[in-house]
Parts: structure tokens; C-alpha cells; sequence
């Protein structure tokens, strides 16, 4: 993300025409898989007023933030006077391939040819339909893959009897589909839920609810008691970490707050 400041004395609405012109000047030297850039004007009303942080000892980062937007969001969501609630430091479920140049080299395989493969053997298609005199059913072709054994064994190159698979050339791992950000609790791996308010509401509501809404939420953690432990309340506002109450005059930001983040 790139964030773009102007001069008080700039008009926002030219302002943000003139970037859009700007960025659709370049967006025929992109790359052809990458998404359409967008341009936005942020609302400062449109912030999180706190974070409530999850983590746990027995747990990683994809497990926790499968819990936070499965079980937590909709929760929060429901509250009165919430608008949205963002994860941050949040890790979503992808399929890694580390190539090995080594075995690359030696195979002469090459990174268009894994890429090729991959893109042509993981495809799910439509495999038409079957039609009754009543009833109609719809068939597909499974070529969607799911595990790393499934992508070890896609064939990325064939020298008359020497098949060359992924798994011959690149390790397979499940992992996160990105590493750009991450989340801290007290040094602690975690993944963050910042609760952002209607525009019409409370803040001091909207905070109150949300922090006496974490027994609640705790009952929702999966395993034991002592895992449900470690989810905690920052009320970026009021200054103080509803928890620990470590309060911090240099900034009106809990300490905790700010070691959250770390890039």
C-alpha cells in the first residue's frame, strides 16, 4: 500500500483525480497477473478504535487466523455500533514451492516450466451437464489440488523416459500465502482484530462493548483453558491496556499498542 499526503491547502477531490491519471498512465507496464491498483481517499473516521489480540502457545499463525475470521469476526460484527473489523498480521492458507536451482540445473527444468505446469495442472474446469426428463446435474472435472503430495507429483518436463516431477525439482510445503506483516503480543506471535466504529457512534460505547464482550468471545477459543488466555483487550484510545493497565503519558497509546505491529 502506498499512502499519498497532501498540503491542507490542496483540493482532496482534484488531488485524488490527478493520482488516478498518474497510476493509469503505468498500469500497462504491470505485470499481467497483477490486480487493478485502486485509489482511495481514506476516512480518518474509518480507523480501528481498539484491537483485541490473539495468540496462543500451541497454535500458529495460520491456525489463529483461521480462528479470527471464522469464529471472532462475526462475532465482533454483531456488536452494536461496530462498522468493520480488520485482521491484522493475518496469515491465509497457500500452497509454497521452494524451488532448488541445483536440482533445476541438473534436471534442466526451468522456473517457466514449473510455472506452466503448475498453472495448467492445477485447474478446476466445468465438465458440462447430464439432463433428465425432471432433473438436471451439473459435471465437473477435478483437477483443483489440495495437498503438497498432489503438487510433488505434477509432471513439469518429459525427456523421452525421464519424467521430471515438481517434487523432483522444489520442496512443497503448506504455508502462508504472505510474510509482509506480522503481529506481535509481548513478543509473541499473534494476529490482531481492529474494531472500526459507525460513523454515527460512540467510541467510548463501542470500546465498552467490545471489551466486555471478551469472556464471551473466550468460551469461543478452541482447546483448553489455557489457551483461551491469551486473548486481550487494547483500547487504543483511552491509553491503557484493559488487561495490564501498563499506562504510558509519553504517547495516549498503551505500550503493548505499539509494540503490536512490527514489520
Amino acid at each position: 500500500m502506498i499512502t499519498i499526503e497532501f498540503e491542507l491547502s490542496r483540493d482532496v477531490e482534484q488531488a485524488a483525480n490527478d493520482v488516478r491519471d498518474r497510476v493509469a498512465r503505468v498500469r500497462g507496464t504491470l505485470p499481467s497477473e497483477a490486480d487493478d491498483p485502486i485509489v482511495a481517499k481514506v476516512d480518518v473516521n474509518a480507523q480501528p478504535i481498539f484491537w483485541i489480540a490473539l495468540s496462543s502457545d500451541r497454535h500458529n499463525g495460520l491456525e489463529l487466523s483461521e480462528t479470527a475470521d471464522v469464529v471472532l469476526k462475526e462475532r465482533l460484527q454483531r456488536l452494536p455500533g461496530v462498522g468493520s473489523v480488520f485482521i491484522g498480521g493475518e496469515r491465509r492458507y497457500a500452497m509454497r514451492v521452494w524451488l532448488d536451482s541445483q536440482r533445476m540445473a541438473s534436471r534442466r527444468v526451468t522456473t517457466q516450466d514449473v510455472e506452466r505446469a503448475v498453472s495448467s495442472e492445477n485447474a478446476e474446469i466445468p465438465g458440462g451437464r447430464v439432463e433428465g426428463t425432471n432433473r438436471e446435474f451439473a459435471v465437473r472435472t477435478r483437477g483443483e489440488l489440495t495437498t503438497p503430495e498432489e503438487f510433488a507429483a505434477i509432471v513439469v518436463a518429459q525427456n523421452g523416459t525421464d519424467v521430471v516431477r515438481l517434487g523432483d525439482v522444489a520442496d512443497v510445503q503448506v504455508g502462508p500465502e504472505d510474510e509482509r506483516t506480522a503481529a506481535r503480543w509481548n513478543g509473541q506471535q499473534a494476529v490482531g482484530l481492529g474494531i472500526v466504529k459507525q460513523k454515527n457512534s460512540s467510541t467510548l460505547e463501542v470500546a465498552e462493548r467490545g471489551s466486555k464482550s471478551l469472556p464471551d468471545l473466550q468460551t469461543l477459543l478452541p482447546g483448553r483453558n489455557e489457551a483461551r488466555r491469551r486473548l486481550r483487550f487494547l483500547d487504543v484510545h483511552s491509553g491503557f491496556d484493559h488487561r495490564s493497565l501498563s499506562h504510558d503519558r509519553r504517547r495516549d497509546v498503551p505500550r503493548g499498542a505499539r509494540r503490536f505491529w512490527s514489520s
